[in-house]
Parts: structure tokens; C-alpha cells; sequence
């Protein structure tokens, strides 16, 4: 998959859902970036530490308002990914298991 940095996320929510705000990309990112990151050398990793959004201790995923924000970053990035680089209309699990 790719390790896509902060403003190539924010580039890309620009770009799939241009109405979107602050209030639902910050936390799209922030989850998108804590279900897939690779590990702490990862951009993924970075753009959730330096995310000016962070969840309750109560909150263990993507608030519902953002889930379509989160949705297009998981088609972006990893069904794309998936898919050889072609876009594909499936809806991805999260990575938690619970």
C-alpha cells in the first residue's frame, strides 16, 4: 500500500468530497492513519501523531460523521492498492478486531 503523507490525504478528501470539513477529514485521518500505519518510520504514523484531532477515551473508532471521509481515504489508498491501482466500489473491514 502507499504511505500516504498528511497533505496527500487532505489533498485527496479535497478532491473526493469537496464539501467536507475540518470536522470530519481531521478525523478521518487520525483513524484511517491509526487502522493502517506500518509502523513508527511510516508517514501513516506521523500524520496520526501530528493530527490536531484527538479521540475521547471512550472513542475506539471513526465517529460515525467522518465515516464517509474514512471511507474515501480506504478507497484510495488500499482498494486501489488492491486492486492493481484501478478503482474498485467495496467496502474494506477495519484492521481491529475486537
Amino acid at each position: 500500500m502507499h504511505d500516504p503523507t498528511r497533505e496527500e490525504m487532505l489533498a485527496e478528501l479535497a478532491r473526493a468530497l469537496p464539501s467536507a470539513d475540518e470536522w470530519t477529514t481531521e478525523p478521518a485521518i487520525y483513524w484511517f492513519a491509526h487502522d493502517y500505519h506500518g509502523g513508527q518510520s511510516t508517514s501513516l504514523y506521523e500524520a496520526l501523531y501530528a493530527s490536531p484531532y484527538q479521540p475521547s477515551k471512550l472513542e475506539y473508532e471513526c465517529p460515525e460523521d467522518a465515516k464517509e471521509a474514512y471511507d474515501a481515504l480506504v478507497e484510495a489508498y488500499v482498494l486501489r492498492w488492491m486492486s492493481g491501482g484501478k478503482p474498485r466500489r467495496r467496502r474494506l473491514p477495519s484492521r481491529r478486531w475486537y
